[in-house]
């Protein structure tokens, strides 16, 4: 008999820490499930103690064991912002153009909405923000007065629900390779032109009616969203643009205007616009980091387009401060303008070349269900690569697209006075919200991503919201005016 009881006690203790390692690849268990399962942790315990006749050792080792793993299944589950996400899993997409919920589907997905909201994100510590709950509100009252509603129009609403936080990173979204996009628009690029109106509405004007739609923290950052989404036909859905007829005016540098009218028919999978989308010099997949050297120059330029702190990244790296060394390279520029974020530990591996001892990377306080962890002092000991320490000017090109990690980048460069940076802000605040977990509503198959970290910036003392360049351009002009600030002839 007290085999019997151990055993259902040692099972049911081992099966919390087992399902919460199953929802990081299955993300669908419901938190009741566990509490119910920390209740029958506890209820077995109990079981043991009267049933079993053990001695008081074996009660004080069942006490033990219970207790640990019910702590480890609440926490796992209550205090872990990952729970329920899609972080190791692909999640399942639906076609949103034409699906259609009811309304009781749609007040689930925004209930299941404002829990991990009120669960994860920093600014819900204390409760729901006042216009937050105002604005879902709202959001569900003009979807009970719809007689159809669709995917879209939920989608509409989650928008107008976070977008009231000005979060960049807490954001409603479809994914990429879901749409339908206009399919001569890379050719339409290539000859150098891109949309400013449609319908015959500015795109500055367009997005002062539809700035409730997106989470932003800049308005360039906000307009480059706008700008992929009249592009695509769930794109204009969610604008509310009737794509069957739709009138596109574009411009090239010189100021030609072209006008276009295009049905739904001209829209293509994503599949079929990428792989129109040819580069001039072969079709292979860009990596997403490299190098070049301009010894004439004295430059050399690492473009990286993704924060991804790998080998390939850290090779990269090492062989390009080899070469600077070996040819005595005195500037070295990172290019970040098509950079949307990752792990912002490439960052930390780019300043291991610079001769500084310590640096200021800010300091974070991360949402853990009901409290919140404080991020250590924000000072980073710099364990230099001395036979490759750089001593020379050092340039961040960024624009608006330039986004979280990156962002971090550039503001690591700025902040502790290692560089200079060339081009527009990034695309959202060095004080602000991010690391984000990856949730999709159960019924839409809508994706939300939720901060669950709040940021400060590593100089704690400048009044500027933004990471503001030190030498101001259009992104596209950013190369160009690095290099007539080393005075090096350009092209």
């Amino acid at each position: 008999m007290k085999k019997k009881y151990l055993l259902i006690s040692a099972a049911l203790c081992l099966l919390g820490p087992v399902l919460l390692k199953v929802d990081s690849y299955f993300p669908h268990i419901p938190e009741y499930m566990m509490a119910l399962l920390t209740g029958l942790m506890i209820g077995a315990a109990v079981l043991f103690f009267l049933k079993s006749g053990g001695g008081i050792l074996s009660k004080i080792l069942v006490t033990v064991y219970t207790v640990l793993f019910a702590v480890v299944t609440i926490q796992g589950v209550y205090c872990n912002p990952y729970w329920n996400t899609y972080m190791n899993t692909e999640m399942e997409y639906v076609d949103i153009l034409g699906q259609t919920l009811s309304y009781r589907e749609a007040e689930k997905d925004i209930d299941y909405l404002m829990h991990y909201l009120k669960k994860d994100h920093p600014m819900f510590i204390d409760g729901v923000p006042e216009d937050v709950q105002q604005a879902c509100e709202k959001a569900v009252q003009e979807l009970k007065d719809e007689e159809t509603i669709t995917g879209i129009m939920l989608y509409r609403k989650v928008q107008n629900i976070v977008s009231v936080l000005g979060d960049a990173h807490t954001s409603g979204g479809v994914t990429q390779k879901m749409r339908h996009y206009l399919k001569d628009m890379h050719q339409k690029e290539k000859d150098g032109y891109q949309i400013t109106a449609v319908n015959g509405i500015g795109l500055k004007e367009l997005f002062r009616e539809k700035e409730d739609l997106y989470c932003y923290e800049t308005e360039s950052r906000a307009l480059s969203r706008m700008a992929t989404d009249l592009i695509t036909l769930e794109g204009l859905e969610f604008l509310d643009i009737d794509p069957d007829q739709v009138r596109y005016t574009f411009r090239n540098d010189t100021g030609e205007e072209k006008e276009a009218v295009y049905g739904t028919a001209d829209f293509i999978p994503y599949e079929e616009y990428e792989a129109a989308d040819v580069s001039d010099q072969d079709a292979d997949e860009k990596p997403f980091v490299s190098y070049r050297i301009d010894v004439p120059g004295s430059l050399a330029i690492l473009t990286l387009n993704e924060c991804k702190n790998s080998e390939e990244y850290r090779t990269c790296l090492q062989e390009m401060f080899t070469e600077v060394k070996a040819e005595n390279i005195r500037n070295v520029a990172v290019d970040l303008r098509e950079n949307g974020g990752g792990n912002s530990m490439v960052a930390n591996e780019f300043i291991r070349y610079l001769d500084v001892d310590t640096y200021k990377t800010g300091t974070h306080s991360w949402r853990r269900g009901p409290f919140t962890v404080g991020g250590g002092d924000g000072v980073c000991q710099n364990n230099i690569h001395s036979d490759l320490v750089f001593d020379g000017e050092v340039f961040v090109l960024t624009s608006a697209d330039t986004f979280s990690s990156a962002m971090l980048f550039s503001e690591f460069i700025k902040d502790n006075h290692l560089g200079r940076i060339i081009g527009q802000p990034p695309g959202n605040a060095p004080s602000g919200y991010g690391e984000i977990a990856i949730f999709q509503l159960p019924n839409s198959k809508l994706y939300v991503q939720i901060s669950t970290k709040k940021f400060m910036r590593a100089d704690e003392k400048t009044e500027d919201k933004l990471v503001t360049p030190d030498i101001l351009c259009d992104a596209d002009k950013a190369l160009e005016t690095l290099y007539g600030e080393i005075g090096v002839p350009f092209g």
